[in-house]
């Protein structure tokens, strides 16, 4: 947990309704002196104490709120990525209605639970391919009477990786049209066994949405199969000469380790200073696109 020292500072200040909260009361203050109205000066202290009863409660609402477990999980640069975090209460009482603001997203927190770790999931996108920094973020709250807003800076050291858009031909290095076997969509689901479903990406075949899945679950899945005959493919940097975008020569090969990928090959990646296994699976996959997201274009000769 994070110890309270290394908390951010909490800053607060009124809103638009605070301000015209405090222009009335001097009004009436004013109202007070001209007419010696102890009713009137009974009626502002009074709503003086209400309002800063308010700003210590809007304080105290958000002041007691640590955010942790920062992270993003790798994600393509052509697809919205997820970023995540936790948080928790050190009060003895339920926060409300907390935002989490970062760049153009926000999330309206309407309840956390006293002293109760919650995982908070937002979108993260992101077209530019390689490592970055997690966004800064602004936890903020103007609860309970919208008087003042309180709020407080984040600003998590961990980065997250964005692999290549997966973009260019679908047809691997030698396949010039469509009628050479290994191309994916030619396959047929006869020559393969089910293995199971997952959550549809641009690059899978509209042919292999499961839409009794789909509609259980109201996100778009796809059906996967496990191939009995494989393929042995290479990919090298060379292949890609016909392109004369560094980013697309890139893209090209993304778009190849993932079809090769989900075809169930067996695969190999040479770059300029990166040679990897011949082999297939997740580990191997997420290696691959790494190495491509990384790449230094002063590190490629050609």
């Amino acid at each position: 947990m994070t110890h309270p020292k290394n908390t951010p500072r909490t800053y607060i200040l009124p809103t638009k309704i605070g301000l015209l909260y405090g222009v009335a009361l001097i009004l009436m203050l004013m109202v007070g002196f001209g007419y010696s109205n102890n009713l009137v000066f009974f009626v502002c202290f009074f709503l003086t104490s209400f309002g800063t009863v308010a700003m210590v409660f809007t304080n105290q609402n958000l002041k007691k709120l640590d955010l942790q477990n920062f992270g993003a999980r790798p994600f393509f640069a052509d697809e919205r990525g997820e970023f995540f975090l936790s948080v928790l209460p050190r009060s003895n009482h339920d926060l409300i209605n907390i935002t989490v603001k970062y760049e153009t997203f926000q999330k309206l927190i309407e309840k956390i639970p006293a002293k109760i770790e919650s995982s908070i999931t937002l979108p993260i996108k992101n077209s530019e391919r390689g490592l970055h920094k997690l966004p800064t973020i602004r936890v903020e709250s103007s609860y309970p009477f919208q008087l003042c807003r309180s709020w407080k800076i984040v600003c998590p050291l961990q980065e997250y990786l964005v692999y290549p858009s997966r973009l260019g031909s679908p047809h691997f290095p030698g396949q010039a049209d469509g009628s050479n076997k290994n191309k994916l969509t030619s396959k047929n689901n006869s020559d393969e066994d089910f293995g199971g479903v997952k959550i549809y990406e641009k690059s899978d075949s509209p042919r292999r949405i499961d839409w009794k899945s789909t509609a259980r679950t109201r996100e778009m899945q796809v059906k996967m199969f496990d191939s009995k005959e494989g393929q042995t493919l290479i990919f090298r940097w060379e292949q890609t000469q016909e392109l004369t975008s560094f980013e697309a020569r890139i893209s090209q090969l993304a778009l190849w380790i993932d079809l090769a990928e989900k075809s169930r090959s067996v695969y190999q990646l040479i770059l300029p200073g990166f040679k990897s296994e011949l082999s297939q699976g997740l580990n191997h996959w997420q290696s691959c696109l790494k190495s491509l997201a990384l790449l230094d274009s002063a590190h490629v000769s050609t």
